[in-house]
């Protein structure tokens, strides 16, 4: 689904329409996937996944609530189209790196 089809424009009120939707819709998916995922991919089994989501989702949504909104902000609305990319690329780096750090923080050395 391409956001600015649906929502077009990049007015401040455009703009915060989409940042909603992504916060709303795609970030809890997102963060939800990777918590469970990555603890079924280490072997946890599906109940040791969902206990990882219950326990480190509300802190994993709350750093993607302060990154995301801001960043995207300036994207919708300053960054030309043909640079989005690029733009949530570099932005993704920062992204993985705090959820990888979320993800292992208080993790047994080993497990």
């Amino acid at each position: 689904m391409k956001l600015e089809r649906h929502i077009p424009g990049c007015s401040i009120t455009c703009a915060a329409k989409k940042v909603f939707f992504d916060q709303a819709v795609l970030s809890v998916f997102i963060d939800t996937t990777f918590l469970v995922g990555m603890a079924l991919l280490e072997g946890r089994g599906l109940a040791a996944s969902l206990q990882n989501l219950k326990d480190r989702f509300p802190r994993v949504y709350m750093y993607d609530n302060l990154l995301w909104p801001p960043v995207q902000m300036v994207n919708f609305c300053l960054v030309p189209a043909k640079f989005r990319v690029l733009y949530v690329t570099a932005f993704n780096m920062v992204w993985n790196t705090i959820l990888s750090f979320s993800h292992h923080q208080g993790a047994k050395p080993g497990s």
